[in-house]
């Protein structure tokens, strides 16, 4: 049986050549699937050489679009795929520090082999990306051996720019040593540093939560555990971004202050991450702006939208509330 999950989070408002600003949404399913090793043609990323803080960089041969953000090229590391050269756009579908499990005291045979390909056999292609039989570093930094290990997929689907992990073989019995601080699990996600959003998956690895935190599950993903991130594009407004609309401080916590570079009587609506209206004013201007502080003491933490409408038209941009 799948679980589904929906978070409508606005992770990042962009415009399409028609005018219309769209909010990217994932919808989270959680269910069984057997495991199949990457097969040939794939190519190998580690090259049969000892690897312990890769960085290797590929071209995606088709468009695929992460948080609303075109993606071409990827920095594939340890346990994640990095989108941007800054690492604020991650894809972490192991996160813990791996390392090839024939680097652990100076060791130079490859035991843990990295690989991707395209899968063009379908109507739109998928890139996939293996890690076979990953260590833990810090398993060698304490006991000087790495006898633990894990094997996962990530899945990037052309088209319909949905995300996948899928999860192999393992054999992990030290949580509380080869992950990283603080944590009995990896650290499975989509993320968004430059703006504090999180896709992340929290709790049980049989049940997990989709939460807007950047957490860990509790233990790692059995075999056959398979998470697809459904990405979905929602429409804010036909005509949005008509005027100026500038909001500060971002993030807010207790007040939101506008500016609004538009004349004439307006109708502000601020939204929850559902699309729920949660308030809504009048608004008068003076002369050609509009300068209004909203009180947000009773909102919720979490990601908000902010809509302005007048006789010009409608400008919407997304806050965060702390």
């Amino acid at each position: 049986m799948s679980k589904k999950i929906t978070i409508a989070l606005f992770s990042l408002l962009i415009f399409t050549s028609g005018g219309k600003s769209i909010a990217q949404t994932y919808t989270l399913v959680v269910d069984s699937l057997a495991y199949t090793t990457l097969t040939q043609p794939k190519t190998s990323l580690s090259l049969n050489q000892v690897w312990f803080d890769p960085n290797w960089e590929i071209v995606l041969n088709f468009n695929f679009s992460f948080m609303g953000m075109p993606v071409d090229t990827i920095w594939v590391n340890h346990g994640f795929l990095a989108l941007d050269a800054n690492f604020d756009y991650l894809i972490e579908g192991f996160g813990a520090d791996l390392a090839d499990k024939g680097s652990c005291s100076g060791g130079t045979t490859s035991l843990s082999n990295v690989s991707w390909k395209t899968d063009s056999s379908g109507a739109n292609k998928i890139a996939i990306f293996e890690f076979d039989n990953a260590g833990f570093q810090q398993e060698c930094d304490s006991v000087s051996s790495m006898n633990e290990f894990t094997t996962f997929q990530i899945w990037l689907y052309e088209g319909s720019n949905d995300i996948a992990m899928h999860y192999g073989a393992k054999l992990i019995f030290s949580n509380n040593i080869i992950f990283y601080p603080g944590a009995t699990g990896p650290f499975v996600g989509l993320k968004d540093y430059s703006s504090s959003l999180f896709y992340s998956l929290q709790g049980d690895p049989l049940n997990p939560s989709l939460v807007n935190v950047d957490t860990s599950l509790v233990d790692a993903p059995d075999e056959n555990r398979h998470y697809l991130f459904d990405a979905s594009t929602i429409g804010v407004d036909p005509a949005a971004s008509d005027f100026p609309l500038h909001i500060f401080p971002v993030p807010a916590y207790d007040q939101l202050r506008i500016h609004a570079g538009i004349s004439g009587n307006a109708t502000a609506r601020i939204l929850d991450i559902g699309g729920k209206v949660i308030l809504e004013k009048q608004l008068s201007t003076k002369g050609v702006r509009i300068d209004h502080s909203f009180d947000l003491s009773d909102f919720q933490p979490g990601i908000y939208l902010l809509q302005v409408s007048g006789e010009t038209g409608m400008t919407a941009k997304r806050f965060v509330k702390l």
